[in-house]
């Protein structure tokens, strides 16, 4: 039981993860592309 919790809990926190690195990489190449 607390097995599965911590590995549910380390998915959502990869997902997570994968997602914000996404939003960053691209409001970073909107930011420094040529206006």
């Amino acid at each position: 039981m607390c097995l599965a919790v911590s590995f549910t809990v380390i998915v959502v926190e990869i997902k997570f993860n994968i997602e914000l690195a996404l939003d960053l990489h691209w409001i970073f190449t909107i930011y420094n592309s040529p206006r």
